[in-house]
């Protein structure tokens, strides 16, 4: 009884994937053109599917005429029923014609109306952010350094990021979707790739690490410490133009603490990769303050590119600045208001103290140059309305 019950769960779990996955139809009116009056038709379902999936679906072989016109009514012959099942099965559920004519110049037009099967893709839809490819580096660290990058652009949550190093996966799922195995249903999830809006290159030029020897006189026994020199070059370019919309390179040593050198050079790598990645977003989409209760503010980065103790300057942001030759959008004025350290840190959100001065929703935050210090401050002078607004000491009464 108890191998029924676990084989019955099993089963249940193994089926709650293709549970959770959704599908829906979606009414797509088009016109067809063609030679013959099943061209028209088959041009017509071809454009709705294209409409909804970005690609059209190839024709093997084309028939002769296989419509016909009866008292103003149209009659599907089996034929046409048959080809439009072998090519479009899986895509749509069926399609109906609201219209066929000749036209003056001899080709047939037919207007249709398809029910085009789409998959709904799961979870957070990144549609409305930039999309990032990130390409290996080099260096011999360069592609342990560029999966790291991969991870840490995803989680802050910015950016669409684009995977261009297992491309071999997909076309194995792909394989196996178009294949007889697979539901026709699962064509539904085909699409095609979306291209990068951005492409992050580089190189990992230097990157050495020593064990610093420990200190002989110093009885209590310690971490390891490991000394750390790197060089890093990237840039990003707009896929659009290949333009270089942002580029640096970096160098510099640190320490880390660890009980291996393979410890040790993962540290190092996620540090480095932290860098680069934070310099990415505070550039783009540096971080805000979503919530500001009293001293409490959450800002909207987490795990990874957050870490207790940090001291984050608070800014209020003015008005645009913009090149006067040429025109070119350079930022916004923004005035300093206060000074907050991260106190917590959330998978996708951090939690701050209000250290300095006072924060307000939608504030944007930039990087202390040095640490968090707890500094007693007087009391502040600067009233926070119920609405949002914030009245200042020197504002007229």
């Amino acid at each position: 009884m108890l191998r029924f019950i676990a084989a019955f769960i099993a089963a249940l779990l193994a089926a709650a994937p293709l549970a959770l996955a959704e599908f829906v139809t979606v009414k797509i009116r088009t016109v067809g053109t063609g030679a013959t009056q099943n061209q028209a038709i088959l041009e017509g379902v071809e454009e709705a599917v294209k409409r909804v999936y970005g690609f059209y679906i190839k024709s093997n072989k084309e028939s002769r005429t296989l419509y016909s016109e009866t008292n103003g009514s149209f009659t599907y012959k089996a034929k046409l029923k048959e080809q439009v099942k072998q090519r479009f099965q899986g895509v749509i559920n069926g399609y109906k014609v609201l219209k066929l004519w000749r036209g003056a110049d001899g080709f047939y037009r037919a207007k249709v109306e398809v029910n085009v099967i789409r998959y709904k893709l799961p979870g957070f839809h990144s549609e409305k952010l930039r999309r990032i490819a990130v390409y290996p580096f080099g260096g011999t660290y360069g592609k342990e350094f560029s999966s790291k990058l991969e991870n840490l652009l995803m989680q802050s949550r910015r950016f669409a990021v684009l995977d261009r190093e297992h491309l071999s996966y997909y076309k194995k799922e792909k394989a196996l979707i178009t294949s007889e195995d697979a539901d026709k249903k699962e064509k539904a999830k085909l699409k095609k790739l979306a291209g990068a809006d951005y492409l992050l290159i580089g190189e990992l030029k230097e990157f050495r690490i020593e064990k610093v020897p420990a200190d002989k006189f110093l009885k209590i026994e310690t971490t390891p410490k490991y000394r750390v020199r790197y060089t890093i070059d990237y840039k990003v370019l707009l896929f659009a133009n290949n333009q270089v919309k942002y580029g640096k390179s970096v160098s510099g040593t640190f320490t880390v603490e660890a009980n291996s050198l393979d410890e040790a050079r993962d540290k190092a790598l996620n540090r480095l990769a932290r860098r680069v990645v934070n310099d990415l977003i505070l550039d783009i989409y540096p971080p805000v303050a979503i919530l500001a209760e009293g001293d409490r503010v959450v800002v909207n980065v987490g795990n990874q590119l957050a870490y207790p103790g940090e001291c984050f300057n608070v800014y209020l942001k003015g008005e645009p600045i913009r090149d006067p030759y040429t025109g070119e959008f350079l930022g916004f004025n923004e005035i300093k208001i206060g000074k907050v350290g991260i106190t917590e840190v959330k998978p996708k959100f951090s939690v701050a103290k209000v250290l300095e001065g006072f924060v307000v929703k939608g504030a944007i935050l930039r990087p202390c140059k040095g640490g968090v210090q707890e500094q007693k401050f007087g009391k502040s002078t600067v009233r926070i309305l119920p609405q949002g607004g914030v009245v200042l000491p020197f504002d007229k009464r």
